[in-house]
């Protein structure tokens, strides 16, 4: 039954991927200005709920076979090929889209991988609990007792995928802008957070002094406000001594 839920999530997550892939590639709007890319993450969240849920699903029946004393189920060859098949399937599903993410960076496509390896190793253990309960007579029921290791697997991957959805990302976005930051020059066309173009006339160490609009007005905003610079650098920008910022302005 844990099995059957968990591939059941798969096609789940598989059509959330799809739908919040697409959403996320909409471009900006008036009531979205900065674009739809916060739904990779909104898609990701719901694929590790999913995978938790089959965590909890395979947690919940594996403690009760063990409580009650149940016997191990007895699988048909039919049963097992199945098991074998779908082992193969998801195996192929994880190389598949962890190369998508790989292509793409995109960290639904490394959820799903995610996914499709939790239930690899699922599956995997319900395999070798029929392999050694057909080799070797046991006192107690070994499927439940793998079902019980495994259904803890889905906790070590939501702290995997906590880190490859929100924390990687936000630190390599933060090491981005602030090098966009530090790149900026005299003369750059900036734009800020509230939608303000303009061009930098005097670097200040936390903000920076510029001119906007057809009547060149001048302006200071904070070097956090900033969205982005028309001309990126290598480098961090040369400190400029106080006389010459005031000449600039």
């Amino acid at each position: 039954t844990a099995d059957g839920l968990n591939n059941l999530s798969d096609m789940g997550s598989s059509v959330i991927t799809l739908i919040g892939f697409k959403m996320a590639g909409k471009p900006a709007d008036k009531d979205h200005p900065f674009g739809h890319g916060r739904m990779e993450y909104m898609s990701a969240f719901i694929v590790a709920v999913l995978i938790l849920l089959v965590g909890a699903e395979l947690l919940e029946s594996s403690l009760k076979a063990i409580i009650k004393g149940d016997a191990a189920p007895v699988y048909s060859a039919y049963a097992i090929a199945v098991l074998a098949v779908s082992m193969l399937i998801k195996l192929w599903m994880y190389i598949f889209n962890r190369k998508l993410f790989k292509r793409v960076e995109s960290g639904v496509f490394k959820a799903t991988a995610l996914d499709s390896l939790n239930d690899i190793m699922s599956t995997g253990a319900i395999l070798l609990s029929v392999a050694v309960s057909l080799c070797f007579k046991l006192p107690f029921n070994l499927d439940a007792v793998m079902g019980l290791l495994v259904s803890l697997l889905p906790m070590v991957l939501i702290i995997v995928l906590m880190y490859f959805m929100l924390i990687r990302p936000q630190k390599k976005k933060q090491k981005e802008e602030q090098k966009m930051r530090d790149s900026i020059r005299v003369g750059d066309e900036i734009t800020t957070i509230g939608g303000i173009c303009g061009r930098v006339l005097n670097i200040k160490e936390d903000s920076l002094v510029i001119e906007t609009g057809a009547d060149r007005s001048k302006m200071t905003i904070k070097k956090w406000a900033l969205q982005s610079c028309e001309t990126v650098h290598d480098g961090p920008a040369p400190e400029d001594d106080d006389d010459d910022d005031d000449d600039d302005i």
